[in-house]
């Protein structure tokens, strides 16, 4: 009977150990996977011996396998970026011993050429024993976050622009209605048959131009939707060139 009970209790040990490990295991891929998504790897480097270890998150960064490149000190410094040789060089050098993470960025080369950007936090600790690491480092894929952010600052640039050329469109049209008001009025004072008359409808017509001009500012700075339309390039050509006769004929 005690052998019966002790075969039992080994059982119920070894079926729970069983348990305890598939959930391990578990937890284990669901962290992988949360690393893949997140874009996480890790590396460690012997700052003496030179001796490197990466993670499985930073292959999935650098696009390769642990067959196709081996980590080793020659091999980081082909995968960082040469913008970022110097930069990363210095750091590593500069980093101490004070257990302090310190961040940074830069740039890596992955397989097929491309460019990645991660977001790196390093610590140096003191070596242990000849398979000890004493810089770690904890790295993020924030390449797409760098893109949108990218997208966000252009678009902030293009909001400032455009309530600039609001603020000289209100400007330029103010003086535009006071040009034409006056155009109007000397265009009432002048005789038919005076030559005076067709330059000041020259003036007029450009006057006019640049006020839809202004107005097409206004719609880009109030964000509003800009419309095509078909014009008669022989007409615009004609203006021109009446434009630039008159010219000549004043000069």
């Amino acid at each position: 009977d005690e052998i019966a009970d002790m075969a039992r209790a080994l059982k119920s040990f070894v079926i729970a150990q069983q348990q305890t490990e598939a959930e391990l295991r578990k937890s284990l891929q669901s962290l992988r996977s949360a690393h893949k998504i997140a874009r996480l790897g890790s590396c460690e480097r012997d700052s003496v011996k030179k001796r490197w270890k990466w993670s499985e998150g930073f292959y999935d960064i650098i696009g390769y396998s642990t067959e196709e490149l081996s980590p080793s000190e020659e091999n980081f410094w082909k995968l960082v970026h040469t913008e970022d040789i110097e930069m990363m060089r210095q750091y590593f050098h500069q980093l101490g011993t004070s257990n302090v993470m310190h961040e940074n960025q830069f740039k890596l080369i992955t397989k097929n050429s491309g460019v990645r950007i991660v977001q790196a936090s390093w610590k140096e600790a003191s070596l242990n024993g000849d398979d000890s690491y004493n810089q770690s480092g904890n790295f993020q894929d924030i390449t797409e976050r760098k893109i949108i952010e990218d997208e966000l600052l252009r678009i902030r640039k293009l909001e400032s622009v455009g309530v600039l050329a609001g603020g000289i469109a209100h400007d330029f049209n103010n003086l535009l209605t006071g040009i034409l008001g006056n155009l109007s009025l000397v265009e009432r004072m002048l005789r038919p048959d005076e030559k005076a008359l067709s330059m000041l409808k020259l003036a007029k017509s450009a006057s006019i131009k640049a006020r839809d001009l202004t107005a097409k500012l206004l719609t880009f700075a109030d964000g509003g939707e800009l419309t095509t339309s078909s014009v008669d390039l022989a007409v615009i050509m004609d203006d021109i060139v009446r434009i630039a006769i008159t010219s000549d004929e004043i000069d």
